[in-house]
C-alpha cells in the first residue's frame, strides 16, 4: 500500500517541455517507505515518467544537440554529444519516439544507450518504424544508482521522417560514405554507387553542416545533383568554399526521378570530416643584404598546416606588389627543411639604386600541387648605387648645370679652401673641397681636381694627428670622399698609396680629449661624437675596400639604431630621454610613449644636452648634428649593401619625423642638407631648402641628391 501511494505522489504530471519541479526525497521518504522503493525498483527501476525524483537532487546536464542524421522506409537514426550524468560520469539515455507532438510519458521507447565518453557522439538507431512517416524524437539522460533512475534531465525535440517504400525492387541506403580527402578550403567524399530501387543506378545529392548536420537545414555540397553511372562502381566529390580547419558532417540522399518527382530518397551514413589549415604565414620577411644588382631576404620556416614545414615561392617587383603579377626569385618553389629554422635566399638580376618589394608564400605540396597558401609580410629593400662611395661618376653627369643648387655648388668651388688642419672641428676646408671634387667630376675642369689633390697632399705630409675624435670624425670623411670623386686611384696612384696608409694610420691613431681613437669613439659614444666617427670610418673603410671594417661600422651603427643583439657597448649618459633606460639604444624605439608624450624617434644621449626629460621637449641643436653624421654613415653603408633604410623600423626616418612633426624644429643652418637626403631614400616631403647649406662633415645634396 505504502509503495502504491508513493507511485502516485512521484507521477510525473508536468505538461511536456514544462520544467520539472525537483524533490529531496531523502526528506520525504521514510525508512520504510525507501525500503518499499529499493525492493520495488531493484530489478525494474522505475521510469521518471512515473518517478519524479530520484533520492539524489543533481540532475544529468541536458542534451540539447539530438538530431536526425539518416532514415530508410523503417529506421531513423539520431546523433547527440554525451554529458556529464551529474557525477562527473556519462550519462546513460533512453530514447522515445511519437507522432507529433511528443508526450514522454506516454512516446514508446525506441532505443536505450548507455554512455562512454562526455563530449563524445553517440548515436542510436530506431527500428520499426512507418515508411513516409513523420515522427518526434526525445531522448532523457540521467545515471543508475543502487538500481534506481536519478537526475533524469529531457532532451530537445527532433523530428525526422522515414522514406517511402518502392512499389518496386527496394532502394537502399549508401553506408560507406567516408572522407577520402581534404585541403585548406575543401572535402571530397567517396561512396559506392547503389540501385535506385529499380535496377539502374541511382541519383545523388549531398550536404555538409558543422556537426550535427540536420539534412533538412544542411548546405548542398557538390553539384545539385550527381547521376550515377554504374552499380557498385567507387564515385566521389568535392565539396569546395569550406572552412579552413573547420569540422564539417557530409551527408547523401540516393533517390531516383519519375516525371521529375523524387523517389525512394534515401540517407546514408554520416561521415565527418576536418578540413587542412592553411600553412602558417611567414611574419618576419626581411632584407639583410643588398648589392647593385642583388637583394638577399631572409625568414623563419612555418609549418604547413599538416605537421610538417611548409614550401615557400619568393617573388618581388617594384612596389607596390602584387602577388599575382610578381616575378618569381630564388628558383622558386624551395622545399622546407625544418620549422623554426633560418632561411634565406638571394634575388639577382635587379637594378642598382632600386626599390623593391619581395614576398614570400607558404604552402604545403601535396603530389606536386600547392594547398593552404598563405602570404608573408611585404620586405622592402632598395639596391645599391653602382660605384662610388658617396655618388657615381655616372650619377653625376645627370645632374643639371644650372639652378640654384648648382650655382651654390659652383661658387663654393671657386674660392680658395685653405691650409688643411684636420684637428679644427669647425674647419669648413673639407666641404670646400668636396664642392671642388664634385664640380670636377661634372665638368671635367682640371683646376678643381688641382685643388683636391693638394689638399689630399696636405693630409698625407701632416705629421702625426694631435687633436681630438670629434675632429677627426667630422672633417676627413668629406676628403676621402673627394679623393673618389676625382678617380686619385688612377690619376695619381702614387699619392693615392700614401693615402691609403695615411688612412688606415688615422683609424686607429691616438686622439686626445675623450675617446683613444676614431673606432673607439664610434664604438663608444652615442651620439654627435660616435656618428661623425662613423661616417669617416665608413667612408675609410668603402675608400679602401675593407669589407671586414665596413661590415663591423654596419653592425655598431644597426646596434645604434636601436638594436641591441647586434650592438650594445655604447657608454650612455643621462638616460631619462630613454624609452627604456634599463636597454639604452641611440634612437628610441617606434611607438614610444611616456605619459601619453611621444618619444618614438627621439636621439636620447643628443636631446639630453638639454636637460634631463622634461615636456614639451626642448628644441636641442644636437640631435641634427647627430643626424649628420648618422645619415652620412647611412648613405655609405647603403651604397655598400647594407639595408640601412629599414633598420629598427625606419629608425632614421622617424628621428627626422620627430624633429619635423613633434619637436616642431625643422633642420635650419649647416644641417639644411640633411632632409634632402631623407626625401631622397624615404620618398618623403620634409622642408628642405635649396639652396642649402654644406654640413660639418658632408654637403651639397641639394644637388646630389635632391
Amino acid at each position: 500500500m505504502q509503495a502504491g501511494l508513493l507511485l502516485a505522489v512521484m507521477r510525473d504530471t508536468r505538461p511536456t517541455g514544462a520544467p520539472r519541479r525537483r524533490v529531496n526525497v531523502g526528506t520525504m521518504l521514510t525508512g520504510l517507505t525507501l525500503a518499499v522503493l529499493a525492493a520495488c525498483t531493484a530489478d525494474n527501476p522505475i521510469e521518471p515518467d512515473a518517478l519524479a525524483a530520484s533520492a539524489a537532487t543533481v540532475p544529468a546536464d541536458r542534451v540539447d544537440d539530438l538530431v536526425v542524421t539518416s532514415a530508410t522506409d523503417s529506421t531513423i537514426d539520431l546523433r547527440w554529444t554525451q554529458v556529464d550524468d551529474g557525477t562527473g560520469r556519462p550519462a546513460q539515455y533512453r530514447v522515445k519516439y511519437a507522432l507529433p507532438p511528443i508526450t514522454w510519458a506516454t512516446a514508446t521507447i525506441g532505443c536505450q544507450v548507455k554512455g562512454t565518453t562526455i563530449g563524445a557522439p553517440i548515436s542510436c538507431r530506431v527500428w520499426g518504424l512507418t515508411d513516409g512517416t513523420a515522427y518526434d524524437f526525445q531522448l532523457m539522460s540521467y545515471r543508475v544508482a543502487r538500481g534506481q533512475w536519478q537526475g533524469a534531465t529531457y532532451s530537445n525535440v527532433v523530428s525526422g521522417q522515414t522514406s517511402t517504400a518502392s512499389s518496386a525492387a527496394g532502394a537502399r541506403a549508401v553506408t560507406d560514405l567516408a572522407v577520402a580527402g581534404a585541403t585548406a578550403s575543401s572535402l571530397t567524399v567517396r561512396w559506392t554507387q547503389i540501385d535506385d530501387g529499380t535496377g539502374n543506378p541511382a541519383q545523388y545529392r549531398v550536404r555538409y553542416a558543422a556537426p550535427p548536420i540536420s539534412w533538412s537545414t544542411a548546405a548542398i555540397g557538390c553539384d545539385t545533383s550527381l547521376s550515377g553511372a554504374q552499380i557498385g562502381a567507387p564515385m566521389s566529390c568535392t565539396i569546395t568554399g569550406l572552412t579552413t580547419g573547420a569540422t564539417y558532417d557530409v551527408q547523401l540522399m540516393s533517390y531516383r526521378l519519375v516525371s521529375g518527382v523524387w523517389q525512394n530518397t534515401v540517407l546514408s551514413n554520416v561521415t565527418t570530416g576536418q578540413v587542412l589549415a592553411t600553412a602558417d604565414p611567414v611574419d618576419d620577411l626581411s632584407v639583410t643584404a643588398v648589392t647593385d644588382s642583388s637583394m638577399t631576404v631572409r625568414w623563419t620556416e612555418v609549418g604547413d598546416g599538416a605537421g610538417g614545414p611548409a614550401s615557400y615561392r619568393v617573388r618581388y617587383s617594384n612596389p607596390a606588389i602584387s602577388w599575382s603579377s610578381a616575378t618569381d626569385a630564388c628558383s622558386s618553389p624551395l622545399a622546407g627543411t625544418s620549422v623554426g629554422a633560418q632561411r634565406s635566399c638571394t634575388i639577382r638580376g635587379l637594378s642598382a639604386d632600386a626599390p623593391y618589394d619581395v614576398q614570400v608564400m607558404s604552402y604545403r605540396s601535396v603530389s606536386g600541387t600547392s594547398q593552404g597558401e598563405a602570404l608573408s609580410n611585404v620586405a622592402t629593400g632598395q639596391t645599391a648605387r653602382s660605384g662610388g662611395i658617396w655618388i657615381s661618376q655616372a650619377e653625376i653627369a645627370r645632374l643639371p648645370m644650372l639652378g640654384s643648387a648648382w650655382t651654390n655648388l659652383l661658387a663654393a668651388a671657386n674660392v680658395s679652401c685653405g691650409i688643411v688642419d684636420l684637428a679644427n672641428q669647425d674647419q669648413t676646408n673639407n666641404v670646400c673641397v668636396l664642392a671642388k671634387a664634385l664640380v670636377f667630376a661634372r665638368t671635367g675642369v682640371t683646376s678643381y681636381r688641382t685643388d683636391v689633390v693638394a689638399a689630399i697632399t696636405q693630409i698625407v705630409g701632416s705629421g702625426v694627428y694631435t687633436g681630438r675624435a670629434l675632429a677627426l670624425g667630422r672633417e676627413l670623411g668629406a676628403y676621402v670622399v673627394a679623393a673618389d670623386l676625382i678617380g686619385l686611384k688612377t690619376f695619381n696612384p702614387t699619392l693615392d698609396s700614401s693615402f691609403r696608409a695615411t688612412l688606415r694610420t688615422l683609424r686607429t691613431t691616438f686622439t686626445a680629449d675623450g675617446p683613444s681613437s676614431l673606432i673607439a669613439c664610434h664604438e663608444s659614444r652615442p651620439n654627435n661624437w660616435g656618428t661623425h666617427c662613423g661616417a669617416t670610418r665608413a667612408a675609410i673603410a668603402a675608400y679602401l675596400g675593407d669589407t671586414a671594417e665596413l661590415a663591423r661600422t654596419a653592425q655598431v651603427f644597426k646596434g645604434w639604431v636601436g638594436d641591441r643583439a647586434s650592438y650594445a657597448g655604447f657608454s650612455y649618459g643621462d638616460v631619462t630621454w630613454q624609452c627604456d633606460s634599463t636597454r639604452p639604444v641611440g634612437i628610441n624605439p617606434a611607438g614610444c610613449l611616456r605619459s601619453g608624450n611621444p618619444l618614438d624617434g627621439v636621439l636620447p644621449d643628443d636631446q639630453r644636452r638639454a636637460g634631463s626629460y622634461t615636456w614639451p621637449a626642448p628644441q636641442e641643436n644636437y640631435v641634427w648634428e647627430a643626424l649628420q653624421g648618422a645619415l652620412a654613415q647611412a648613405v655609405i653603408l647603403h651604397r655598400a649593401g647594407y639595408p640601412v633604410w629599414d633598420w629598427e623600423s625606419r629608425a632614421l626616418l622617424r628621428a627626422v619625423t620627430w624633429l619635423y612633426d613633434v619637436n616642431g624644429y625643422p633642420a635650419t643652418g649647416d644641417d639644411e642638407w640633411l632632409p634632402h637626403i631623407v626625401n631622397r631614400y624615404y620618398g618623403t616631403s620634409f622642408a628642405a631648402p635649396v639652396p642649402a647649406r654644406a654640413g660639418k662633415n658632408f654637403g651639397w645634396t641639394d644637388w646630389t641628391h635632391r
